[in-house]
């Protein structure tokens, strides 16, 4: 059973919980949607690209799943006409305030919290389905597609099916703007691993094997699967000196390095900096690496 067997992978590190999740993104809410949210509008933009809006009908629905600070969410309702509903939920209640705020002048989308691995909808109730940098975060992947293919419409016009986007983390190696800070305190003898949690599963995880990832979608009971990597979080125009201020600042580095001197804050910081600047001189762009998912049923 592949689904077996991709699960079992995942369990050689310890995967989060769904109480984890929502206490940690309650926190984070705020800095995800001052300094990452809108940079990540361009994978928001190929989900929906992907997701062929202009064959929906009045009568069809839309789902987001992972509304974040509400970017996506934007977009998307400048995308769709008033006559088409787009529900959208996240896990925790901080962060659909803000996509509340964020789109309360439009009269067709219904906000709600919600668990992308036990959704509180009737099956086949959309015909759309997107979810950007959601699924390599949830407890369960497996659950989460399950849960998506549930939900939507089982169409019989092969010119026509029911089509769910996902956006991923692609290869850590692409990946710079995550992996920057703690491969250069490894080099210092400065343990970062607590980074993401100590041994906590890798948001990397599902961007390893695109052929397994494909297979656990097809597992799912989607009836086509393609996946395709893209650049994913860019921050080719940030200065050197802005870049390193924007993974300083994050919180989740930020725990770190406070453990540190200040000697070697200081240290870590300058070899960023001097990092980051040999990248942009050299035209590589730093940013993290994204993988499409594109499912129909």
């Amino acid at each position: 059973n592949t689904q077996s067997s991709m699960s079992n992978n995942d369990n050689e590190v310890v995967p989060p919980t769904i109480e984890g999740l929502k206490k940690k993104w309650t926190k984070f809410s705020d800095f995800y949607t001052d300094y990452i949210d809108r940079k990540s509008i361009v994978l928001t933009n190929i989900l929906l690209s992907e997701l062929q809006l202009f064959k929906l009908s009045e009568e069809d629905k839309i789902l987001e799943v992972g509304c974040g600070g509400g970017s996506g969410t934007e977009l998307a309702l400048k995308w769709i006409p008033e006559t088409t509903e787009l529900y959208s939920i996240d896990l925790t209640e901080k962060m659909v305030e803000r996509t509340r705020e964020r789109v309360k002048h439009f009269p067709n989308v219904k906000l709600s919290v919600d668990n992308s691995e036990e959704l509180s909808f009737e099956d086949e109730s959309f015909s759309r389905y997107f979810s950007g940098l959601v699924l390599q975060l949830t407890a369960s992947a497996d659950k989460m597609l399950l849960e998506a293919a549930r939900v939507l419409k089982k169409s019989d016009d092969p010119s026509n099916p029911s089509i769910a986007t996902f956006s991923i983390w692609g290869r850590k190696s692409n990946s710079h703007l995550f992996t920057i800070m703690p491969s250069i305190a490894q080099e210092l003898g400065e343990d970062f691993s607590g980074f993401l949690g100590g041994n906590t599963r890798s948001n990397f995880h599902l961007g390893v094997d695109l052929n397994e990832t494909r297979q656990r979608c097809l597992d799912a009971g989607f009836k086509t699967c393609v996946i395709y990597y893209t650049r994913g979080l860019n921050i080719a125009s940030s200065t050197p000196t802005d870049f390193t201020e924007f993974v300083w600042k994050h919180p989740l580095y930020k725990r770190e390095h406070d453990k540190l001197s200040e000697e070697n804050q200081a240290l870590i910081k300058q070899k960023v900096l001097e990092r980051v600047t040999n990248y942009i001189n050299n035209g590589e762009p730093i940013g993290l690496e994204g993988a499409i998912i594109v499912c129909t049923i």
